[in-house]
């Protein structure tokens, strides 16, 4: 008895290979996961390196130019911030008009 099986109706087939959709939907759902986790680890270190590099490099300083070098660095990264808002904003509201 144990080794009899009866073969597949339709139904029985359609359910099994709809397990099999889930499981690589899952699977491909763990994979994005994971790379979009691994990316956003590496900018955040990123961030915190050059950050950490800059500001020993403004304090550290007896310079008087060096708190000006941190301000620049600021003031540039603010206006590439704001740049790039604008025009993603500036597209969307063309496309919307």
């Amino acid at each position: 008895m144990a080794g009899r099986r009866e073969p597949l109706d339709e139904e029985q087939r359609a359910l099994h290979d709809s397990w099999d959709t889930v499981l690589r939907t899952v699977g491909r759902v763990v994979l994005g996961t994971v790379l979009i986790w691994g990316v956003c680890s590496a900018l955040r270190y990123g961030v915190h390196a050059t950050s950490d590099t800059l500001l020993a490099f403004a304090a550290g300083r007896v310079l008087w130019w060096a708190p000006l070098v941190l301000a620049a660095v600021l003031l540039l990264g603010g206006c590439c911030a704001g740049c790039s808002t604008a025009g993603l904003a500036g597209v969307t509201w063309r496309r919307t008009a």
